[in-house]
């Protein structure tokens, strides 16, 4: 069974959750028997990339020189793998339909990561294109897998066209096991208490309404917000924070994979306001490391924290401030908390996702 892996995300992202997922995809998927997985990526910056590509770092330097956008190459070495018929199934990264002409009669397995551009168009920047895109995707599909229930539930209410049948739910899986953190990793590698932020800050991850909602549990307790992910503060939110008096507490960190868990692991609580997510990463590696999750209560947040995540209704400033001080203060519920998330962390495993989607993979192959 050939299958071939769109590489369009690896020229959108630098790093995230969808390519971390792919790439996961691609170097679990080779070790099956009776599988080859190929993605052409030729030139990506994209962090994961050298996971499943050993070519990448030497190439890059070069095919930036031979082109101003080098990306491109990645696209046409993929169309000319389904034109010469490469391919048994084909499983587009994104939404970017550039091979839509070239897939021929390969099976087409489509990922679906949220519904957030249906949803919630104007909070995402070409919200328009990648629906009208997404659609095309979806009539052409021969089977559909979707991240969490969450996102099959609102895939189907919105194209009520697709057969239930169609749909797949195949849960992401966890990168941070908690019997395996570093005994390194410790709370003496940072003294002061913090909240964790993890992710970009702008439109639906609700960060401004974050730093209102909390500023005077900042000042009065004495604690940090800490940002991990997304580009320096903006203008407009460093005026924000200077009116809230929390601009010298509220603070971009820098962090890799061991850092992160790092911070994770010694963090009073992660803080996640955002309304809407496909799966959400960091509610899981927060979990996996012993931090408590505050989370709303929309999305598919109950489903995937379930029990252990401290809910309060979305936009409810007094119910996430009840439920940081009852982190702060109720020891003993904290401590049940944290223990509850790090065994339903254990339920989203790679190992999980990889079996399951292959056998969507072998039964669409042979059902052809």
């Amino acid at each position: 069974m050939r299958v071939l892996i769109d590489p369009q995300i690896f020229n959108h992202q630098l790093n995230g959750g969808i390519s971390r997922y792919i790439s996961t995809l691609i170097s679990g998927l080779r070790k099956f028997q009776d599988v080859s997985v190929c993605c052409p990526v030729l030139v990506s910056d994209n962090h994961f990339v050298p996971t499943f590509s050993n070519s990448i770092r030497w190439l890059n330097p070069l095919f930036h020189k031979l082109s101003d956008n080098p990306g491109l190459l990645n696209f046409r070495l993929n169309n000319l793998m389904l034109k010469a018929n490469l391919a048994d199934i084909f499983i587009p990264s994104f939404y970017d339909t550039y091979f839509f002409n070239s897939l021929g009669r390969v099976k087409v397995i489509l990922p679906i990561h949220d519904m957030i551009h249906e949803k919630y168009p104007d909070f995402i920047s070409g919200s328009e294109k990648v629906i009208k895109n997404k659609k095309k995707l979806i009539k052409r599909a021969d089977h559909i897998i979707a991240v969490s229930e969450n996102t099959k539930k609102d895939l189907l209410a919105i194209y009520k066209e697709i057969n239930p049948e169609k749909v797949s739910v195949i849960y992401h899986g966890n990168s941070i096991k908690h019997d395996e953190l570093s005994a390194s990793i410790n709370s003496d590698q940072h003294l002061e208490r913090y909240f964790l932020f993890v992710g970009l800050r702008g439109g639906y991850k609700q960060f401004d309404w974050l730093v209102e909602s909390i500023a005077d549990i900042l000042i009065n307790r004495n604690i940090s917000l800490l940002c991990i992910g997304g580009s320096v503060f903006t203008e407009m939110e460093q005026v924000k924070l200077r009116a809230l008096n929390v601009f010298d507490r509220v603070k971009i960190v820098k962090a890799n994979d061991e850092e992160l868990k790092m911070f994770y692991k010694n963090a009073t609580a992660l803080l996640f306001p955002s309304f809407y997510e496909g799966f959400g990463f960091p509610i899981i590696e927060s979990m996996s490391c012993g931090c408590p999750v505050v989370l709303n209560t929309g999305s598919c947040f109950p489903e995937i924290a379930s029990h252990a995540g401290y809910f309060y209704e979305f936009g409810d400033v007094q119910g996430i401030q009840k439920n940081i001080y009852s982190i702060l203060d109720d020891n003993q519920k904290t401590k049940i908390m944290i223990e509850l998330g790090i065994e339903i962390a254990k339920r989203f495993t790679w190992e999980n996702c990889l079996t399951e989607t292959n056998q969507v993979l072998k039964t669409v192959y042979e059902n052809g």
